[in-house]
């Protein structure tokens, strides 16, 4: 941005659009918080099923039971929500964080530095999910939006900086994205699509039909690729509150 240039509005993308980033970087400590609440609300029968597999999570986790069989639950669970998170965002590194927060206590116990008990278990995972939060936090701090007379201008980054600079010639539409959350508490994403169709992301699907006989096949198949909205902070202006000041903004 050339320092002649007047900003017409700056801003950072708020608390409450980093919820789920919050959320997904807390799951070693709230994982056990709902397994324990699984263990004291399930119905005896599923508890005697649960029970006649402890002597494998005793093994594994070198607790006993009950604990073993909520410590599994809570890794469990705070894997599939990872997996889930990484099949549909595309990326892998929340769940890299669980994996590695979970093996934190067993690395410690391995070495004799820890207990191993379940109560200690606990305790590392909490430290881990206050680190994981204060990370996201600074992440969440580091980007900054602003729109000039003629530019959008996009920044930010933690330990990898960017910047995207989009000239106003160059959008050709500028969409407002307000998710259930924005909804909730006032923020949107806004994404100025340029005509290269800069901001968006591609989905493709593919259907086929296989026949075969003996050594011989025939494959017939159709594809369809198609634009989606794909709102991440690195390439759009992020969960802001006032969005509508912004696209006036963009659009002046």
């Amino acid at each position: 941005m050339e320092p002649e240039q007047r900003v017409l509005w700056r801003g950072k993308p708020s608390f409450a659009s980093f919820l789920g980033m919050f959320s997904l970087y807390s799951t070693p400590a709230w994982s056990q918080l709902v397994a324990l609440a699984l263990w004291g609300f399930a119905p005896v029968s599923i508890k005697s099923f649960l029970s006649s597999l402890a002597f494998v999570t005793n093994w594994v986790t070198g607790l006993s039971e009950p604990y073993s069989l909520i410590y599994a639950m809570g890794a469990v669970i705070a894997v599939t929500v990872c997996v889930l998170d990484w099949l549909m965002h595309v990326d892998a590194k929340p769940l890299l964080f669980v994996s590695v927060s979970y093996a934190l206590p067993e690395i410690a116990r391995f070495l004799r530095v820890l207990d191993g008990g379940y109560l200690a278990r606990c305790g590392v995972l909490g430290v881990a999910s206050i680190i994981g939060v204060l990370g996201v936090e600074v992440y969440r701090r580091s980007f900054e939006y602003y729109v000039t007379q003629d530019s959008v201008v996009m920044k930010g980054g933690f330990l990898r900086k960017w910047e995207r600079v989009v000239k106003k010639g160059a959008i050709s539409d500028v969409l407002v994205i307000r998710p259930l959350l924005g909804a909730i508490f006032g923020f949107a994403h806004i994404m100025p699509i340029t005509q290269s169709q800069l901001g968006l992301g591609d989905t493709f699907s593919l259907g086929a039909v296989v026949a075969g006989e003996k050594s011989a096949g025939v494959i017939i198949g159709g594809g369809k690729q198609i634009k989606e909205v794909e709102a991440r902070p690195w390439n759009c202006i992020y969960g802001v509150r006032g969005f509508r000041e912004v696209k006036e903004a963009i659009l002046k």
